[in-house]
């Protein structure tokens, strides 16, 4: 869906840790899949939502609210994406699933596995086995052993 103009929304950093360096680059990164100008603003600082330096210097902790504006071709979606993202806790940013999940735009209430998610996404079969030890006999691979 293509929109032109500007669109504005406000979000509130959810994050308990705020606005730091991983949510920054899933911010930054998501902004620059479009094609419109992207702003981000606390107060009187309004930087550029494309560049993770630029949205360093907000300083945004949890509670406080940003603001997203964006114009040009589909700003209504990158504003809406980016308040969302801004706007969740970012909780477990570290599993891969939820961080591309996050950065995909996609809700992140699926009821689906992991790796069923990814393997739509990526069109591979994703095997995960939190047994890894009984897994291997199957796949002939040595369980490496400590000795002192």
């Amino acid at each position: 869906m293509s929109s032109e103009g500007i669109h504005r929304a406000v979000a509130t950093v959810r994050n308990p840790r705020g606005l730091h360096m991983r949510p920054l680059e899933l911010i930054a990164k998501k902004a620059l899949s479009f094609p419109c100008e992207i702003h981000v603003a606390r107060g009187a600082n309004r930087v550029d939502a494309k560049s993770f330096l630029h949205l360093l210097t907000l300083g945004a902790e949890a509670g406080m609210q940003v603001s997203v504006d964006a114009s040009g071709d589909d700003s209504d979606r990158a504003v809406a994406q980016l308040v969302s993202l801004i706007e969740s806790d970012f909780e477990s940013i570290e599993s891969p699933v939820r961080a591309i999940k996050l950065w995909c735009g996609v809700a992140v209430t699926s009821q689906k596995r992991p790796e069923e998610l990814l393997a739509e996404w990526f069109g591979v079969v994703v095997m995960v086995s939190c047994q890894l030890s009984s897994l291997a006999p199957s796949l002939r691979l040595p369980i490496p052993t400590l000795s002192p």
